[in-house]
């Protein structure tokens, strides 16, 4: 199970969704699918837990007025809740940030965690931690519930100076090392620090961005970083297409072109011996090969997606922000049963913000076809009434269908359109 919890935070008032292997985030502009995304990111970004930046390389969240929904409100929470498995035994552990506001930064003010064996609660002071430490009475309490919950009114202070001095900074880290530094002796059954912070959420994300690198007539660079503009996708393609692993990239991509309409093969032509050698993408239309900077734009924006399906391993998640772009319906479609093949065999997990029809459509229809995949999707549908944003999930089942309860308002505009159309 993983969960993802917001209050006051960009338009979301307590509002909890909780995620399936497959998740598509549907809804009209500005209701709130990229902060959502966003906040996903985050959770699993190995340095906010240290450093509660909500400004990374990827995630742009800008100050404390531009988080809260409401500025004028003290505080604003985010959550996160996943099961993990240690030792063979499926456990969950539950998350729960407040920051306040300091000149306009989000500083932390409070934090709740809870694992099988431990909850606990602080909130600092000038140079102090009140907190309260307990073992879980109700082994079964719900992230919702637990979210909800009054804070204990017993505390205890634990001394921040006691920490070391570079870790005296209002961070998850540095609260755990405080709490832990006061306990008895007793009541030290485990690390906080180890239960709680190394296990931050699973790190391997690939986050693509909606728009996409330019394709260039050659590749050159010597230092590539991944990029959500799929900067860093033409090296690796290059190195999925070497000899040694060839075979099965080649077949998939080759596969996806056709289905898709949009080439029957890419190939690497480099100038020079050695991967530091600049290349060429060349891209096959029927007999005729071009460069990747002489055919339509589409090609290079979803390849980009398609690399990254390729070379992350097993269990990614995938963060892929209207992969539709400068697609035709028929490559929609095609990416839509890509998808549903690699949930279906790699294990892959997505956040899919999406305005196409034809990509979800497809998906359902490969669902139908297949139903031993037995896969868990949802349609998360966003919505904005009176300021506040909303998500509604709509579970997909397992033949393609759309469970209900839906929501009213979904699918009213698409109706409409076509209704409109009946006289002409």
């Amino acid at each position: 199970m993983i969960a993802i919890y917001g209050d006051n935070f960009r338009g979301f008032h307590d509002t909890l969704v909780e995620l399936k292997q497959v998740n598509f985030l549907v809804g009209e502009n500005s209701t709130g699918k990229t902060s959502m995304l966003s906040l996903f990111a985050l959770f699993h970004d190995v340095s906010f837990w240290f450093t509660h930046d909500f400004n990374t390389e990827i995630v742009r969240l800008g100050y404390f007025d531009e988080i809260a929904s409401s500025p004028n409100d003290a505080k604003f929470r985010v959550g996160f809740a996943q099961t993990r498995t240690r030792a063979r035994k499926e456990g969950t552990l539950y998350y729960l940030l407040s920051f306040e506001n300091r000149e306009n930064i989000p500083t932390l003010a409070e934090i709740r965690v809870r694992s099988e064996q431990v909850d606990v609660y602080a909130k600092s002071t000038a140079d102090s931690v009140l907190y309260h430490v307990a073992q879980p009475r109700n082994t079964q309490l719900t992230f919702g519930d637990w979210v909800r919950r009054q804070a204990p009114g017993d505390l205890k202070t634990a001394d921040l100076k006691n920490t070391p001095i570079h870790m005296q900074r209002r961070t998850l880290h540095s609260y755990l090392l405080a709490i832990e530094g006061s306990l008895e002796a007793a009541e030290k059954r485990q690390s906080l620090w180890i239960t709680f912070l190394s296990n931050y959420g699973n790190t391997n994300l690939a986050w693509t961005a909606p728009i996409r690198a330019k394709p260039r007539r050659t590749y050159d660079s010597y230092k590539v970083s991944f990029s959500p503009e799929g900067d860093h996708a033409p090296y690796l393609l290059k190195d999925l297409l070497d000899r040694s692993k060839k075979k099965n990239a080649e077949r998939t991509i080759s596969s996806f072109g056709k289905k898709s309409g949009l080439f029957s093969h890419i190939t690497i032509r480099p100038h020079g011996k050695g991967k530091t050698a600049p290349f060429e993408i060349y891209v096959q239309l029927g007999r005729k090969k071009f460069r990747i900077s002489n055919v339509g734009y589409g090609v290079a924006q979803v390849l980009p997606i398609i690399v990254e399906l390729l070379a992350r391993p097993a269990n990614t998640w995938f963060n892929i922000q209207q992969p539709e772009v400068h697609l035709h319906p028929k490559a929609q479609a095609a990416l839509g049963s890509m998808i549903f093949q690699f949930a279906r065999s790699n294990g892959a997990r997505f956040l899919i913000e999406t305005h196409s029809d034809y990509l979800v459509d497809r998906f359902r229809r490969e669902m139908h076809d297949e139903p031993s995949a037995a896969l868990s999707a949802q349609l998360l549908f966003f919505t904005r009434e009176a300021d506040k944003n909303s998500v509604t999930p709509i579970t997909i089942g397992n033949a393609g269908q759309y469970e209900p309860p839906i929501p009213e308002g979904f699918r009213d505009f698409f109706i409409k359109e076509q209704l409109s159309l009946l006289p002409l």
